[in-house]
């Protein structure tokens, strides 16, 4: 497990020059046990054992030492406080749970307060929390198998302490991957994200497949004549309708494929002005990651596939005996209707 204290605003000295820095916490040096933060400089192990020491992000070193080797170097709090760099991490996305650009070692708290202070067990002293607790689970362990043995060890060691002061605890347990989404207040992120608007943005995205694969659909069979030549000679020649119907299903797959891909594609040329605009800081390479090219590619397929099937049907279902009849007729029908079909 891991405690983190989320400081205020804290200031350091850098010559004549003071910096104000929003984003400190005190941690345990267990962090690193518990999240996967990347190091750059220093050693993950030993990097914030001692009182006075700290880990700082990358670009904190190059704000403060012109350099990411920062290690030895010191950082003096307006209070006084000298604290050595033992450590420097590479700057945490945008999207991340925990945002900070700096943490100070908890032994650092036991120094400053004293020892008995520190582990004051009074009732009063043990019931004012300010920490957030992260654990990590063993595997096949559940917050509820936790949850249930929690009543025996809250009478055992804290219940005397809790009816001193006529309090009582009730632990809870909030799983990382919910805690950006979660309506309670047991969460420390910020902002907060609003599950209605991804449903709401995931229903307009299914509302746009759907709209273009009833496009394409219209379109696909209101062309059909201009394609009737070839379907007539086709069957002539001994084409069955199984074999006209891969072909057409085929085609509308691959160009849902390759739409995809171009909308891909056009999204992480536009992400940089999007970003601009809205002041936002989206990360285009989730779209390269596998997992995601994969579910752009079956989204496609499947596109391909459902808009495909009537088109696909209705070409192949054409008699190649009226065929010559109907190409000649196609050049009475206005070419508008496809491409207003199309606009709608």
């Amino acid at each position: 497990y891991v405690r983190l204290i989320i400081q205020p605003d804290q200031y350091f000295e850098r010559g004549e020059d003071t910096f104000k820095e929003d984003s400190i916490a005190f941690a345990d040096s267990t962090i690193f046990k518990v999240f996967t933060i990347p190091f750059i400089a220093g050693d993950k192990s030993t990097a914030m054992r001692e009182p006075f020491t700290m880990v700082i992000s990358e670009s904190m070193a190059n704000k403060y030492f012109g350099t990411w080797d920062a290690i030895g170097e010191n950082m003096k709090a307006l209070d006084g406080s000298n604290y050595t760099v033992t450590g420097v991490f590479k700057d945490l996305p945008q999207n991340t749970h925990l945002r900070f650009n700096a943490m100070i070692s908890t032994a650092t708290i036991q120094e400053q307060i004293g020892e008995a202070q520190f582990n004051n067990r009074s009732a009063i002293a043990f019931w004012q929390m300010a920490t957030y607790a992260y654990i990590l689970m063993a595997e096949n362990t559940t917050p509820d198998m936790v949850l249930s043995k929690f009543p025996d060890f809250y009478d055992k060691y804290m219940k005397e302490l809790g009816d001193q002061i006529n309090a009582s605890f009730n632990l809870r347990i909030t799983p990382l991957a919910e805690v950006h989404f979660q309506k309670d207040e047991l969460q420390y992120d910020m902002p907060r994200g609003n599950m209605n608007y991804v449903y709401i943005m995931g229903i307009i995205g299914v509302l746009l497949i759907v709209i273009a694969s009833i496009n394409y659909t219209n379109l696909t069979t209101a062309r059909a004549t201009s394609r009737s030549k070839e379907i007539g000679i086709r069957k002539v020649g001994g084409a069955d309708k199984k074999k006209l119907r891969s072909q057409f299903l085929g085609e509308s797959m691959a160009m849902a494929i390759v739409s995809g891909l171009m909308a891909a594609l056009l999204a992480l040329l536009i992400l940089p002005l999007f970003n601009n605009l809205t002041s936002k800081s989206f990360d285009g390479t989730i779209l390269l990651q596998p997992a995601v090219l994969l579910f752009i590619l079956g989204i496609s397929l499947l596109t391909g596939f459902l808009s495909g099937i009537y088109p696909s049907t209705y070409l192949a279902s054409f008699n190649p005996v009226s065929v010559s009849y109907t190409h000649l007729r196609a050049h009475e029908t206005n070419p508008c209707i496809s491409y207003a079909v199309f606009c709608l």
